[in-house]
């Protein structure tokens, strides 16, 4: 799937033109954009992981996200009402959960 499917199938508006990156990896960007070669200079390695890490750890928390609502099923108002006289109303504050230690 290119970056077009991609951004039509998350239901995002895509630029009107694109253009090839030169870059392999990146493929196609939006005409007006322009790549930059970046001089990072970071003195600590592991500092750079862990912004990398949280970084794509934010993104992927994000699509996930997407990714559920786009797949959670909808219940109906009708379909609601069976759930409660089957399994009764849902709490109105949360479960509370109970560790048992051994």
């Amino acid at each position: 799937m290119g970056n077009i499917e991609v951004l039509k199938f998350m239901n995002l508006k895509p630029y009107p033109k694109y253009k090839d990156s030169g870059i392999e990896w990146i493929g196609e960007m939006p005409e007006g954009w322009e790549v930059k070669c970046m001089d990072l200079k970071i003195a600590d390695e592991n500092r750079l992981k862990k912004i990398v890490k949280e970084a794509v750890k934010d993104a992927l928390e994000d699509e996930i996200m997407k990714m559920r609502l786009l797949f959670a099923p909808y219940v109906s108002d009708e379909e609601q009402k069976e759930i409660e006289r089957s399994y009764g109303k849902p709490l109105k504050e949360p479960a509370r959960t109970l560790i048992l230690e051994e």
